[in-house]
């Protein structure tokens, strides 16, 4: 799909994200790298039509840089009709209608009627969440491939466009780069390997290319020859905001991508990162060359533990009524309600401790631990939080949600174990530019925008461990460490702290010298009432020797 304009309930139903001209330019050409052409026909395939551009662009490389006088024919589907239309339009100022076969048609019926192969297929497929997918559709995902749980329509395009290409062929898709790390890309990353010979992989990340907020990869691929080699050398560059220095200006981002570098597009800075696919360590997609190698090798050496070996990671409470539960001035509002405890939400977040804790939110928290497990306690035993909650009765009594589950119609949706929130918590908001870490010894609730570390039951009275995690956790080391071993950057440079990475930061021997001297150095500055961190340079650097390297700048 071209670069168009459509209202934000008809992108979220449909996942129409249109495709800017140059980087259909860019899709063709690379397509074209691993296409042969000495042939007399060749059809081209688009699968999410739009209004044709993609198709045109690589009838335009064709013409212009191949074959002229090729045989060309092209096929494409969608399922707006208008958009049939215009590609067709377009497309007929190089094509005669007889060469043109564009259709409103869905792409599962197309999949299972078509025996049309095709020499090239380039798509930008439609992006759309389980939770926005209908269920006609969902259940034909479910019948024609392995994918299921958590997925995306685009997805499913990824693992059947392999029933429609040549064994010659080549496929140049335009999609989301969110699988390439997330939890819910695992099966289709596996299925990628499985099916395809993987020719070149482009992280775009935060180049801002679409209009939507979407973090373009572009994957150039081909079929699986039958007894080749699984673990195959993959080009792979990314694109990603840095503050670094840049070297040179452009206004081509595209021919930036061929080298190693710093540039400035836009009026910002990108760093070009260049490597090859390492699956060797990891499910995870992840970008690998000398540097990372090389990082990786000294931290596993002085790995003694990971975060999840010797704690547990969670995502803080979901009210599923936050107009409810949480209320504005903890202070103000404690002796109004009998269950208002007081509430960590990213907006109070600093590096190591919570400086100023004035005016913080509260949240009703009607909850308490019975034989070992957390349940709604007895709301009548609490009169003044109880009229408070029933004049929302209608609200909270409307989450059919709780009440399949036999929940209390007064329960906050996933509150946690209330057990916990009185031990030693190191609490981190999910999304930052830079980790922002801090230690809690005061028994707030965690809100949801917030994840938070416990110590293990067999570590639970080691709060020097905990002083070394938070170190570790808030240094340039650990960003190094993410980018390296997570790459799930979003706009801005800002990183995802979710429970699938923070479990695998590694720990150093704590017994060592520089741990203790770490600890030593965290403890002092949290206890203090200082403000400002004097220290906090020589910590970082303690922290990357710990792990027998040098801090690197920038």
């Amino acid at each position: 799909m071209v670069q168009n304009l459509l209202d934000e309930s008809t992108i979220k139903r449909n996942g129409a994200v249109y495709t800017p001209c140059d980087l259909a330019t860019f899709i063709a050409r690379n397509i074209l790298k691993h296409t042969t052409l000495d042939k007399d026909t060749i059809n081209i395939f688009d699968p999410s039509l739009g209004d044709g551009a993609l198709i045109e662009a690589v009838i335009l490389e064709i013409r212009d840089k191949f074959n002229k006088n090729i045989d060309i024919n092209v096929y494409g589907i969608d399922i707006n009709e208008c958009e049939v239309f215009k590609a067709r339009n377009r497309i007929n100022q190089y094509l005669p209608n007889e060469k043109i076969h564009f259709e409103k048609k869905d792409f599962f019926d197309f999949i299972t009627s078509s025996t049309i192969k095709f020499d090239i297929i380039i798509s930008n497929p439609p992006y759309v969440r389980t939770q926005n997918l209908d269920s006609n559709i969902l259940n034909k995902i479910k019948k024609m491939t392995c994918l299921k749980g958590k997925i995306d329509l685009y997805h499913a395009f990824l693992l059947l466009l392999r029933n429609t290409v040549k064994e010659d062929g080549c496929i140049g898709i335009i999609t989301s780069n969110s699988f390439l790390t997330n939890k819910t890309g695992q099966v289709l990353r596996k299925e990628l390997l499985n099916r395809y010979d993987l020719k070149e992989i482009y992280d775009l990340g935060d180049t801002k290319l679409f209009n939507a907020a979407v973090l373009p990869v572009i994957l150039i691929m081909k079929l699986k020859k039958l007894f080749s080699i699984c673990n195959q050398t993959v080009p792979y560059t990314s694109i990603y905001e840095t503050t670094k220095l840049a070297n040179n200006k452009t206004n081509d981002i595209f021919q930036s991508l061929q080298n190693k570098q710093i540039i400035q597009y836009n009026n910002q800075n990108y760093e070009i990162e260049k490597g090859q696919l390492n699956t060797e360590y990891s499910d995870l997609w992840l970008l690998a060359n000398e540097e990372t190698q090389y990082f990786n090798k000294n931290v596993k050496k002085r790995t003694w533990n990971r975060f999840s070996d010797v704690s547990s990671i969670k995502v803080g409470i979901k009210t599923c009524a936050d107009n409810v539960f949480i209320i504005a001035n903890y202070d103000e509002n404690k002796e109004k309600f009998e269950l208002l405890k007081p509430l960590h939400t990213h907006h109070i977040s600093r590096r190591y401790k919570n400086i100023d804790n004035k005016g913080i939110y509260g949240v009703i928290y009607p909850h308490e631990v019975i034989d070992r497990k957390t349940k709604g306690v007895d709301i009548n035993k609490y009169p003044k939080t109880k009229d408070y909650l029933m004049q929302h009765y209608e609200q909270l009594y409307g989450r059919n949600y709780l009440i399949e589950a036999k929940r209390n119609w007064y329960e906050i949706w996933v509150p946690q174990n209330a057990d916990l929130w009185n031990k030693p918590k190191i609490i981190f908001p999910d999304i930052a530019e830079k980790p922002v870490f801090s230690l809690d010894f005061s028994g707030k609730i965690v809100n949801g925008d917030c994840y938070w570390i416990v110590l293990n039951d067999n570590y639970s009275q080691n709060t020097d461990l905990l002083f070394l995690i938070l170190a570790i956790a808030n240094s340039t080391f650990i960003e190094k460490f993410y980018d390296i071993n997570c790459q799930n950057k979003i706009y801005a440079g800002r990183r995802r702290y979710v429970t699938q990475y923070v479990n695998n930061f590694p720990i150093p021997n704590p017994n060592s010298d520089i741990s203790k001297q770490i600890v030593d150095l965290v403890k002092t500055y949290y206890f203090s009432s200082d403000e400002n961190f004097d220290s906090e340079n020589y910590l970082d650097k303690l922290v990357w020797s710990a792990f027998g390297l040098e801090k690197i700048c920038g």
